[in-house]
């Protein structure tokens, strides 16, 4: 019954292997498509490094602008307390100085 509906869903539609490109790849900054890889292998791979190497990477490719809401939307994302403690050492403050 579940591939009735997908089916159903999808009459008259062309396939999405028949559509081509998505918008993404149509539209999109090429820094930015570059900038959603990275973001995707820093994810893959889970470590520190990997994140330093984004964060370099991202101050040469993207604006001032755009780091800040990426940073301001992480941050968002998160529970007060690991957000402020995150903020605290994004910015290099001691434990003991947030307190």
């Amino acid at each position: 019954m579940g591939n009735e509906k997908l089916k159903l869903a999808h009459q008259g539609q062309p396939s999405p292997q028949r559509r081509g490109r998505s918008a993404m790849s149509r539209w999109a900054k090429p820094q930015h498509k570059a900038a959603a890889r990275m973001m995707g292998y820093c994810l893959t791979l889970g470590t520190s490094g990997g994140w330093v190497g984004f964060s370099q990477w991202a101050k040469v490719r993207l604006a001032p602008e755009e780091r800040a809401a990426l940073a301001f939307m992480a941050l968002r994302s998160l529970d007060h307390e690991t957000a402020c403690m995150t903020a605290d050492a994004a910015l290099g403050f001691e434990q003991s100085e947030a307190a």
